[in-house]
């Protein structure tokens, strides 16, 4: 609002200064000092009409930005072809599943595929070093520890291919403020366009406003980042940490759901896509489990849901087709049945 306003004022200054009318450079200093003043109550006039909009469809203004293509083809696959813009994704898991892994590979995966674009990463409980390696060991398809030195160089050169700027607790005590995350990302974009934002997570992130209730406080953070997707026309990805409520569930499926979140309210109500995400093989003894992560789309405001398994490698992400994975052994009474069945039927 304040950028705003003093757009407004050197316009006015400008034109005061060109005028060469007293009474029509009074009357500009008027109005344009009635709009500085009543900002708000200008912009509640420029709203658009159903009209002005179909207008636009037809005249291939508004098409383009329908839809964002990954460069997953199973994300593309599910969400009709890909992410819509201005979204809010909430990744939902238990302590160490991966998600802050996955949220580099979603961040890799929308930030490719937007070249002249940068993506922030706003890590509230590990360092940059991490992070970085950790995309770099995503873009080599291979765990960070395991490359060889050319593997290394190669994933290097892919992974840079994605410029992103990590501000962590260690360099930016601030990073756990919303409002330093809002401000940060507005000065950002004024320099270059933004594609994408983590925030890495959401049960970290503090307000100088003061809330009766977590939860409230929550819904007000997640709002934020919402209307920040909005705004600076990216994708927003914050990631949650749910409570033990799953551990509880049957085995066949913890995947989280909303109720899962300490968030629950305000990120089920503000995001575009709400992701549970787990890897059954840390609490199933089957080897069918064996190198899945599961995403499960619990919420999705412009598609249905879908399900998606990817192959997981020590924090790195690969797309597997339909049938890689095998169903779970089937214990039962007839053991040729049990073993040379159930066992050989792919998902």
């Amino acid at each position: 609002q304040l950028r705003k306003q003093l757009t407004i004022a050197r316009k006015m200054i400008s034109q005061v200064t060109d005028c060469p009318h007293p009474e029509a450079a009074m009357k500009i200093l008027i109005e344009s000092m009635t709009e500085i003043s009543n900002l708000s109550y200008q912009q509640s006039k420029h709203g658009i009409s159903n009209i002005e909009i179909t207008e636009r469809f037809y005249e291939g203004l508004i098409a383009e930005y329908m839809m964002i293509p990954t460069t997953s083809q199973q994300l593309n696959s599910v969400l009709k072809g890909g992410i819509m813009p201005k979204s809010l994704i909430l990744v939902a898991a238990g302590a160490s599943v991966g998600k802050t892994g996955f949220a580099i590979f979603l961040m890799d995966c929308i930030a490719r595929a937007q070249p002249d674009t940068e993506s922030l990463f706003f890590s509230i409980e590990m360092e940059y070093k991490h992070i970085w390696s950790r995309h770099v060991g995503i873009c080599a398809g291979k765990p960070f520890d395991q490359l060889s030195d050319e593997e290394r160089m190669a994933a290097v050169t892919k992974a840079v291919q994605v410029p992103f700027k990590v501000y962590d607790t260690a360099i930016t005590p601030s990073v756990a403020d919303i409002d330093f995350i809002v401000a940060t990302a507005r000065l950002r974009a004024m320099e270059s366009p933004i594609s994408v934002i983590v925030v890495d997570y959401l049960g970290l992130v503090e307000t100088k406003q003061s809330f009766e209730r977590n939860d409230l406080k929550q819904s007000y953070i997640t709002g934020k980042l919402a209307q920040l997707a909005i705004e600076l026309n990216c994708t927003v990805i914050a990631l949650s940490q749910i409570n033990r409520g799953a551990a509880n569930r049957a085995s066949d499926d913890r995947c989280p759901w909303p109720h899962d979140a300490a968030d629950s309210s305000g990120g089920h109500r503000s995001s575009s896509l709400w992701l549970g995400v787990d890897r059954p093989e840390l609490y199933q003894s089957d080897p069918s489990y064996l190198n899945q992560f599961v995403v499960k789309c619990r919420k999705n405001r412009f598609g249905d849901l879908f399900e998606l398994i990817f192959a997981f490698n020590g924090g790195t992400f690969g797309e597997v087709p339909s049938g890689y994975f095998r169903k779970p052994y089937c214990k039962s009474k007839d053991i040729a049945k049990g073993v040379f069945s159930s066992h050989t039927e792919d998902f």
